[in-house]
Formats: structure tokens, C-alpha cells, sequence
């Protein structure tokens, strides 16, 4: 499926996911200074089941990262993607940690 493309929507608070010519999910945030709280991961039925909305978080936490920027996980989706990949935890301010279960 090389057909994917995500993009930084800021004006709209979150990431665009599509396949080809079609929306196919979001993921919501916030963001106060350097510290970026996502709040939401939506993939489309029609894309359900392709493995869409890891790629679109791993995108995400890729692109914070690169922005230097920090994590909170307030989407029970990135707090579960979180516990499956735990070097990328280092996003997520050590002191907010055990709020999200992710200590």
C-alpha cells in the first residue's frame, strides 16, 4: 500500500491520512508551546483492518520528534501503540508518565 500519504494539517489540529485520492483517517491534537496532546485516532471503516492507524501514529511520533517536540497520549489508541513500542516513550515528560498507565 504505497499509495499512503499523511500530512500535518496544523490550521485543523491534526494529521490527514489518505489512501490514493481518498480521506481515509485522522489523528487530533492540541498543541501548547513544545508539548503536543493527542486526543483522537480515527481510521475510516472502508480502511479498517490494514494496519492504517499505526502507520499514521508512527508518522506522527517521527514527526514530533523531528520537531523536537514532546507527547502527551490522551488517545487510548497512541497510549496502546505507546505500551507495544516502548522507545517511544522518551516523548512523553517523564513526570506525566503514570498518568496514561505508560511508567
Amino acid at each position: 500500500m504505497d499509495n499512503i500519504a499523511i500530512v500535518d494539517e496544523p490550521h485543523a489540529r491534526r494529521y490527514a491520512l489518505s489512501v490514493g485520492t481518498s480521506a481515509a483517517g485522522h489523528l487530533s491534537y492540541r498543541r501548547d508551546d513544545d508539548l503536543v496532546t493527542v486526543t483522537h485516532t480515527v481510521v475510516l471503516d472502508d480502511f479498517a483492518g490494514r494496519g492504517l492507524a499505526g502507520r499514521l501514529v508512527a508518522y506522527v511520533l517521527a514527526d514530533l520528534r523531528t520537531k523536537n517536540l514532546r507527547l502527551l497520549p490522551q488517545c487510548p489508541y497512541v497510549q496502546a501503540y505507546l505500551r507495544k513500542h516502548p522507545q517511544d516513550l522518551d516523548l512523553v515528560p517523564v513526570e506525566r508518565r503514570a498518568e496514561f498507565s505508560l511508567a
